[in-house]
């Protein structure tokens, strides 16, 4: 490689106005080439455990899925979060059509061959993920969230099942953020 041609490569590195290396997390590189996805879940006044259902993608769609750790938001009371793998669940309502690509400029599909919220099913695989918001308690602490960083993914399993069940301590207004990226050709 000439001396021009490292320049070159060097200068493409750089960020346009202040000459600085521009460095992404691999969550924001995923947004940029479309592979990153979002499905939210927004109820209100739910009093019992609601679950969320999906199926992931087969080996042959050559797609991997990258989950990101689940969060959950709560008006008044608290609420516990958990996903669970090797499920199976029945009923339900539709929702793939409400997963959106990150990348707004960019019309991907997710490879999700299920995805269904308010299915029947009885929790009993293996746990994956948990977590909680909000309280019951206090006046001053009625509302909350909860959420992780990038670097607690879980790269699940093809062609399998997963629920996500959310449970109310009371009821409450309930919004739970999903969020996953498909990586094409992943091998551990």
């Amino acid at each position: 490689m000439s001396i021009g041609e490292l320049v070159n490569l060097e200068t493409e590195k750089q960020e346009g106005l202040t000459k600085y290396q521009g460095v992404i997390s691999s969550d924001h590189a995923y947004i940029h080439k479309g592979q990153a996805f979002t499905y939210i879940y927004q109820a209100s006044d739910i009093s019992s455990a609601v679950i969320i259902a999906f199926t992931t993608p087969s080996v042959e769609s050559g797609k991997f899925v990258h989950w990101r750790p689940l969060s959950g938001y709560t008006s008044n009371a608290g609420i516990t979060v958990v996903m669970t793998e090797d499920e199976s669940f029945t009923g339900g309502a539709d929702v793939s059509g409400s997963i959106y690509d990150r990348n707004r400029g960019i019309d991907n599909t997710s490879e999700m061959q299920a995805f269904a919220s308010g299915v029947t099913a009885t929790p009993s695989g293996l746990l994956l993920q948990a977590g909680g918001s909000g309280s019951g308690g206090s006046v001053q602490s009625r509302a909350g969230g909860s959420g992780s960083g990038e670097n607690e993914e879980i790269v699940l399993k093809t062609d399998t099942t997963y629920l996500i069940t959310i449970t109310p301590s009371a009821s409450t207004d309930v919004i739970t953020q999903l969020f996953w990226y498909e990586e094409e050709g992943y091998r551990a």
